[in-house]
């Protein structure tokens, strides 16, 4: 089963990204077999977002399981191309 995440906003400060990273945890601890992060309303993320969108990355795939990134604009995706994580991240 699958489940697609759409953050209705940056996720560039504490609160932003606390809220983020437990729907994220809880998503993982539901056993979903696909996450979908549908980033089509963010423009910009903070390198808290970014460690947890790869250690969420980690522990699904240390589960067989996967997680997907979605509709990203071009700052984010040259910024995920600059720091090489388009090689280890699934993004469509």
């Amino acid at each position: 089963m699958e489940v697609i995440v759409r953050p209705a906003n940056d996720i560039i400060d504490y609160p932003s990204w606390d809220e983020f990273s437990k729907k994220l945890l809880a998503l993982i601890d539901a056993d979903f077999s696909h996450i979908i992060l549908d980033l089509e309303q963010v423009e910009h993320m903070n390198s808290s977002t970014i460690g947890t969108i790869i250690s969420s990355h980690t522990k699904m795939a240390e589960a067989g399981r996967q997680l997907s990134l979605i509709n990203l604009n071009n700052n984010l995706a040259d910024l995920l191309k600059h720091m090489r994580l388009t090689e280890i991240l699934t993004i469509r």
